[in-house]
Order: C-alpha cells, then sequence, then structure tokens
C-alpha cells in the first residue's frame, strides 16, 4: 500500500514537473478572460480569485495593510497576503482550478456571450460592510438605501418629489453615484448621470466614481463614466489616479488610450 502511494505521488510530481511555464501562462491567462463570464460567485470566492491573481501577477504583497475601518481594503489585502507561500506558477494553477471549479457551479457560465454577466471580479468597496448591517424598514430607508438595492423605481420618486437629493453624500460622504458604481448598479448609474449628479465628485479621501468603478473591475462602468465626463487625470488622497487601482488589462488599456 505504501508502495503504491510513492508511485502515486511521484507521478503526480513528475507531471507537475512536465507542464511548462509557458503552457501555464496561457491557461491562467485564458482562466481571467472566463471568469469575466461567471454569473455566481461567492464574496470568499471573490476574495480568493482576487488574492491568486495578484500573487501571481505580482509576487507577495507588498503594500500595508489597510485601515481597520476600510473593509473592502482589508479583506482584499488578507486575501493577497494569505497567498503569500505560493510561486507565481503554483498560484495561477490554483486561479485556473478554480476558475474550473466555478465554471460547473454556474449553469449559465457562456463564454461565447458578448457582454460580461458579471463585469469583473473586482470586491465591491462596501460590500464587507454590508454583512453586519440590519434589515430596515422601508419607511426609515434613504435614497441611498434604495440606491444600494439597485430599487430604481423608487430613487426616481424621491428625486422627483426632492431634485437636491441627487448631488447630497452619505455620513461616510459618499455620493449616490459612488455607491450605484460600487454595487455594479449600471442602470442606476446612467439614471444619475442622465439627471445631471456630478461624475467627478469625491468621497472623503478624493476618490471620484471612477475609481471605485476601476477598483471593482466594471469595464463598461468605466466606459460609462468617461464617456459622460469623469476625469481620469483626478488624483485621491494619496496622489493616485483611477489607472493605478487597475487590476483588469482590458480596463488597463482602455484607460491608457485616453
Amino acid at each position: 500500500m505504501l508502495f503504491n502511494m510513492i508511485n502515486v505521488y511521484i507521478f503526480q510530481v513528475i507531471n507537475y514537473l512536465m507542464v511548462m511555464d509557458s503552457d501555464i501562462e496561457n491557461l491562467f491567462q485564458e482562466a481571467v478572460l472566463q471568469s469575466r463570464y461567471l454569473s455566481k460567485v461567492s464574496q470568499s470566492d471573490m476574495l480568493k480569485l482576487y488574492g491568486l491573481y495578484k500573487q501571481s501577477n505580482e509576487g507577495c504583497c507588498n503594500i500595508p495593510k489597510p485601515a481597520f475601518w476600510d473593509f473592502a481594503g482589508k479583506a482584499k489585502w488578507e486575501s493577497w497576503n494569505s497567498y503569500r507561500k505560493l510561486s507565481k506558477k503554483d498560484a495561477q494553477l490554483n486561479y485556473v482550478t478554480l476558475v474550473n471549479a466555478l465554471k460547473v457551479d454556474n449553469e449559465g457560465y457562456n463564454e461565447n456571450c458578448t457582454t460580461y454577466q458579471k463585469e469583473g471580479l473586482g470586491v465591491s468597496v462596501s460590500t464587507m460592510a454590508k454583512t453586519d448591517e440590519e434589515e430596515i424598514n422601508d419607511e426609515n430607508k434613504t435614497i441611498f438605501h434604495y440606491c444600494e438595492e439597485g430599487n430604481l423605481k423608487y430613487m426616481i420618486n424621491l428625486l422627483d418629489t426632492n431634485p437636491l437629493l441627487l448631488n447630497e453624500k452619505d455620513k461616510d460622504d459618499l455620493s449616490l453615484l459612488h455607491w450605484a458604481v460600487d454595487r455594479g448598479h449600471s442602470e442606476i448609474v446612467e439614471f444619475l448621470i442622465s439627471r445631471g449628479c456630478n461624475v467627478n465628485c469625491v468621497d472623503s479621501d478624493l476618490q471620484t466614481p471612477l475609481h471605485y468603478a476601476v477598483t471593482c473591475g466594471r469595464q463598461h462602468i468605466v466606459e460609462l463614466l468617461v464617456s459622460n465626463g469623469a476625469d481620469v487625470k483626478l488624483k485621491d488622497i494619496d496622489g493616485r489616479s483611477a489607472l493605478v487601482y487597475s487590476d483588469d488589462i482590458a480596463i488597463t488599456k482602455y484607460l491608457e488610450s485616453i
């Protein structure tokens, strides 16, 4: 029995060593493209994909751990840092394996579709904070709650009643446009822009909705914002433009072309 187990292990090791780095790189890049067509990805798996992607491309985590109140930033940092012991080759193989497993779970997966069923795999900036929120009754909800939920009908009713709500900010200094971009509500983003919302509004860190769209990997919204006047050169409190936060090849090329 032990002899057979050793033989199996040796066979697996030989197969692993026989895989050429160029082959792994091709498989990895293909998996990155396929990941964008996944329609059902849990928050946990999104973070795993993010961490493995960063480890595959940049190696060990080389940035300071975000502050405790930066829920999404901290979660992404921890995911990336958790793979610090993996080589580039191992990280890429793990990424490919995870994407293949997720494809099985995604009944609606279609690699031939022309539009993304999920606009990238960036972690929503406010998603991590959402898990601790209590359910709020409709009578206590503000326009920001409806924006977060993607309830355009109620937003229209509130804005028709009070147009000044359009450029208001919440307690965290986030505008409705920041929230809509963060949650990936393209229809609401278009609606807010059509109503005259400032596409270059900033939060307390001087980040614009474009910073959020790039960080979350939402290419369609990135293009939507830019086509409606978003300034790609605006920098946040750390002196970084939206381009600096891009982990997406297509988004990076698009912004660099402007």
